[in-house]
């Protein structure tokens, strides 16, 4: 595995996702498939009405966004990528969506009723993991609010690099396995309600997708 510092990998992801032809390779319309929605469907049954839901890695807002979105919720995500970005706010229009990088832009600590992290984390060095996690806890407003989140399975090493990303860019991932984001978890606040691999339910990556409260 490749050894390199955080800002470095965190350009090499946004330059990814600005320069590669994700929509092509990874584009969504706006429907959930069945496990997806079976996480949905749990997370909006506990949700109060009207809650304030913070996206992680918003992507293009496409499905999960607009899916929180019809629900009543109100949505605002953040993303590394200017072109997600633009593309969120055309997909979600009652969405507010930031460019930057969540390690470092700041929201209000309690102000939101449930924050939702998928296939975003393992693009952040995963020795900032602990700090990203204990900084969700902070922003949840109070016990029983909760995080919808997804891991890798698989140690990947401090960083993985593919040269051959979404049409010949350059991307870079980093995680631990399943165990020990359970173990981060769990050791800052979290009761896991519910956790599955998405590879086991047909799904083409092995995903972990983690559905817990702060206690």
């Amino acid at each position: 595995m490749t050894k390199i510092n955080g800002e470095d990998m965190k350009e090499i992801v946004r330059n990814g996702y600005n320069l590669g032809k994700y929509a092509k390779y990874f584009g969504r319309n706006d429907k959930l498939n069945n496990f997806e929605k079976k996480y949905f469907d749990i997370l909006v049954e506990k949700l109060p009405k009207n809650s304030n839901i913070l996206d992680l890695g918003c992507g293009t807002g496409l499905p999960y966004d607009l899916y929180l979105a019809d629900k009543g919720h109100k949505i605002t995500g953040i993303d590394l990528a200017e072109n997600h970005v633009l593309t969120a706010q055309k997909n979600v229009k009652t969405g507010t969506f930031i460019t930057g990088d969540y390690t470092k832009h700041k929201f209000d600590n309690g102000s939101f009723d449930a924050v939702v992290a998928l296939y975003s984390l393992f693009h952040i060095p995963r020795e900032e993991h602990q700090a990203v996690i204990a900084m969700i806890y902070d922003y949840l407003r109070a016990a029983d609010a909760l995080l919808l989140i997804t891991t890798g399975v698989e140690d990947t090493g401090e960083t993985e690099i593919d040269y051959d990303f979404c049409g010949n860019v350059k991307m870079a991932w980093s995680g631990y396995g399943a165990d020990k984001y359970i173990e981060l978890l769990e050791s800052n606040g979290f009761e896991i309600l519910k956790s599955d691999n998405e590879a086991d339910f047909g799904g083409g990556d092995e995903q972990l997708w983690i559905l817990a409260r702060k206690i």
